[in-house]
């Protein structure tokens, strides 16, 4: 897939995509951002995926868009290609209904940094560091960053990080809400993946359900998000995940949550 650029791996539920560019800190290309763009689509589609786990390899997430792309002698179509499928990225990371786990261990500088805050949760490792570089290269953040930040840190903290573009490291992170976990640098890697297998092994109808009413309650009221659990909530109680979970409790065992058929809730596509 676009000479490795980003490499796919499934393991019970849980798909792990990698970005790979080894020599440039995994930065992303238009072949790289084609290929993550097929993964996270597909992944959000397949029924047997109840986790998607994305991380970069060699030490790093990602340093960001391609500088020698952006002001190339083709740099028009680039960037409107690019707009288009980071769209797309960002639109299926949001919309599918399972969670999406990111694990950032080293840098996250620009589009890396806006495609991992638009993550479910995102863990780091006690080196990593974020930096919205965006206003400092004359241009705005890409990856619906300017949606997702204040809706993390607050509109007044946000404000400062994109005007400033400087570099958050990872305690700091924590601290205003970036990022959900910070962990030791040592073991990141595994730990990630025991975190994210441990999602993959949650009630999945449940898990869609709430990252969609999560998000809408941000935009939405009290009487919205409401109404919609009285909609919902009785299909979850007849649910064979409701009937595993009790039964786990009961039993004093960890539950056994089966899959379900992929569903679209009502989400538009991106």
């Amino acid at each position: 897939m676009a000479e490795g650029r980003v490499r796919v791996e499934s393991e019970d539920g849980l798909r792990v995509l990698t970005l790979s560019r080894p020599g440039r800190y995994n930065g992303m290309d238009t072949p790289m951002l084609d290929a993550l763009a097929t993964a996270v689509r597909d992944a959000a589609r397949d029924p047997s995926v109840r986790c998607v786990l994305l991380t970069g390899d060699e030490g790093a997430f990602s340093a960001g868009g391609d500088p020698a792309e952006m002001t190339g002698p083709h740099a028009d179509a680039v960037v409107d290609q690019w707009t288009q499928v980071s769209s797309e990225v960002t639109g299926w990371l949001f919309r599918a209904e399972k969670p999406i786990v990111c694990a950032v261990d080293g840098v996250a500088v620009g589009a890396g940094f806006a495609l991992a805050i638009a993550c479910d949760v995102v863990l780091a490792s006690e080196r990593s560091t974020f930096t919205p570089v965006f206003v400092r290269r004359g241009i705005l953040p890409d990856h619906a960053a300017l949606w997702f930040l204040p809706r993390l840190v607050g509109l007044r903290r946000a404000m400062e990080l994109v005007l400033s573009g400087r570099s958050v490291g990872a305690a700091e992170a924590a601290a205003i809400g970036l990022v959900t976990r910070v962990m030791p640098d040592d073991g990141f890697r595994q730990g990630a993946h025991a975190y994210a297998r441990e999602l993959a092994s949650g009630p999945t109808t449940a898990q869609g359900y709430a990252k969609l009413v999560l998000h809408s309650g941000l935009d939405g009221n009290l009487w919205t998000v409401q109404a919609f659990e009285r909609m919902v909530q009785p299909s979850l109680f007849a649910s064979p995940d409701f009937a595993e979970g009790f039964a786990a409790f009961f039993e004093r065992r960890s539950p056994r949550f089966g899959g379900r058929p992929g569903a679209d809730h009502g989400r538009a596509d991106p």
